[in-house]
């Protein structure tokens, strides 16, 4: 077991195609993830997103079908006629790294302890263990601070470590279930430029589960629209985005969505669309890049008044 490179190199995709069923509900859905790539999966509450990564888990069987990462079969429920031998690898064996809204760090442990959990439960000698943990910690921007206990570090600083949990033990997969809805709009911003980073280095594939299409813009490569335990749209980011067909997908993506640079005037600028200075409410470096999301019925223009503070410093930006 190597350092915190040890998952660079060729990857397998993860090959989806199955049904999950719990209590009178039934997920089918077909689809595949390539190595390296993030799909973002969306859709209303009950359409299927948790219970989909659930049978990727473990944590829920299949019905029938077969799942697989890399050629790895994680599991296969044969039916018709033909029958077959049915399997299922336990959670602990299927390689998996997972990121949730709240970081679920053991607060009696440290940061290093933290994230070398599942590396020791996998083997590795302690010291071995606590030496990824370091090089992961710095990896996600906290050196230093193996010692230090989770109540010492803030809301974001606490996804950084979680997330450096999840792929310090070089899953095959990585599962995010809305892991930025917690966090405030810096945070967020800057761990999505980490995680799109990161999984990009690593090479794994990677199902992202959100309800914000900043999210999708920032991290993921294509989108999968679930309604109903049905996929009713797939494709990459910016078509769906652009051509929403699902009835969910349209009133999600139905707002502004565009790319900009943050200026030390606190506004972002644009080139994508006529107004090219806007005004937020995030607070972001100067010169980073932020993903601008605005609901059009929000919208309101009006000219400033010629001697106020807010038209000298931001001459032409929207309030």
């Amino acid at each position: 077991m190597s350092g915190a490179t040890a998952g660079e190199g060729a990857r397998g995709g993860l090959s989806f195609d199955a049904e999950v069923r719990r209590g009178g509900f039934v997920l089918r859905v077909a689809f595949e993830t390539a190595a390296g790539e993030t799909l973002g999966i969306v859709g209303p509450n009950g359409a299927g997103k948790s219970t989909l990564l659930g049978a990727v888990a473990g944590a829920l069987p299949i019905a029938a079908g077969r799942i697989a990462v890399g050629g790895r079969v994680l599991a296969a429920q044969p039916g018709g006629e033909r029958g077959g031998r049915a399997r299922s690898l336990p959670r602990s064996e299927r390689r998996i790294g997972h990121l949730d809204q709240k970081p679920r760090l053991f607060p009696h442990l440290d940061a290093a302890e933290n994230i070398a959990f599942g590396l020791r439960a996998r083997g590795a000698r302690r010291r071995e263990a606590r030496g990824i943990a370091a090089e992961w910690l710095a990896r996600v921007g906290l050196p230093g601070r193996e010692r230090d206990r989770p109540s010492a570090f803030s809301g974001g600083q606490q996804q950084r470590i979680a997330l450096a949990r999840a792929l310090a033990g070089d899953p095959d997969l990585v599962l995010l279930d809305e892991p930025f809805a917690a966090l405030d709009v810096s945070s967020a911003s800057a761990l999505r430029d980490l995680v799109r980073g990161e999984l990009g280095r690593l090479g794994v594939p990677a199902l992202m589960v959100t309800h914000d299409p900043a999210d999708l813009a920032a991290v993921a490569d294509r989108v999968l629209v679930l309604e109903h335990g049905r996929a009713t749209q797939e494709g990459p980011v910016d078509e769906v985005l652009d051509e929403p067909a699902a009835a969910f997908a349209t009133r999600l993506f139905g707002r502004l969505l565009f790319r900009a640079v943050s200026t030390q005037r606190g506004t972002v600028l644009t080139s994508e669309v006529p107004l090219a200075e806007w005004c937020g409410v995030a607070d972001l470096p100067p010169g980073g890049e932020a993903i601008v999301s605005i609901d059009p019925a929000a919208v309101r223009v009006r000219p400033a008044d010629p001697g106020s503070a807010a038209a000298s410093e931001h001459p032409g930006v929207p309030s």
